[in-house]
């Protein structure tokens, strides 16, 4: 869990501002059909869907706290069936999206890496933002790496699709789980030069470097 950590931050930012912009978001969209197709009740209906996602949005947030702070089987289970039942009825919304991350977190968790990669693929496949993308690209590359499939782990962190000016932030994460890799493999030269771009990105983009950052950097190096 904790290799997720400045990720789940990202994700904390990116709950916030859908809860405040997802609801007007839509509603200006519905307001432009409705003025152009006349469907005034496509609005309402839309709003009543989104505002019942939120409340079940709502309830999941409560029950992973309650899992968290008690955890057992029955209360990370109904969690569980709460981000299945968002993804079903509401697989449209980000808070789908929030959910799927929720299962592949947990999926982790219990070590089931097939789980976790079909999660973080449904994100992928589900149209999600620039921010999500790059959050769920860098876990499945993760849940790759930890599955033994490091080849394709080290593809999908070269290979990435997300815009440049949403993905900045995590170029050091990417670049340095790049060099964790490489260092498993014995390519110490490799590791060397993605220890330094994480390096140099996290500079650039104003991001604290981890310490251990810098030691995994100094390490590589002396292999080189």
């Amino acid at each position: 869990m904790d290799t997720f950590r400045s990720e789940d931050e990202q994700v904390q930012a990116l709950r916030k501002w859908w809860s405040e912009n997802g609801a007007s978001t839509v509603v200006t969209v519905c307001v432009a059909l409705a003025v152009v197709f006349g469907w005034r009740g496509w609005q309402n209906q839309q709003q009543a869907k989104l505002d019942a996602a939120a409340f079940a949005y709502q309830n999941l947030l409560e029950a992973v706290a309650v899992a968290e702070q008690q955890p057992d089987d029955i209360k990370i289970a109904s969690a569980v069936h709460l981000a299945d039942t968002i993804k079903q009825d509401f697989g449209n919304t980000g808070y789908a999206h929030f959910a799927a991350l929720f299962k592949a977190r947990q999926a982790v968790a219990d070590e089931d890496y097939s789980s976790a990669e079909a999660e973080l693929r449904w994100v992928l496949e589900h149209a999600p933002t620039p921010q999500l993308q790059a959050i769920a690209e860098l876990r499945l590359a993760r849940v790759l790496y930890a599955a033994g499939d490091a080849s394709q782990a080290l593809e999908l962190l070269q290979n990435t699709s997300v815009d440049a000016e949403a993905d900045v932030v995590f170029v050091p994460q990417r670049a340095e789980l790049a060099g964790d890799i490489y260092m498993s493999q014995g390519d110490y030269e490799s590791a060397y030069d993605s220890y330094l771009l994480a390096q140099t990105s996290a500079v650039s983009a104003g991001v604290t470097v981890p310490p251990m950052l810098n030691t995994k950097l100094s390490y590589a190096k002396s292999y080189r």
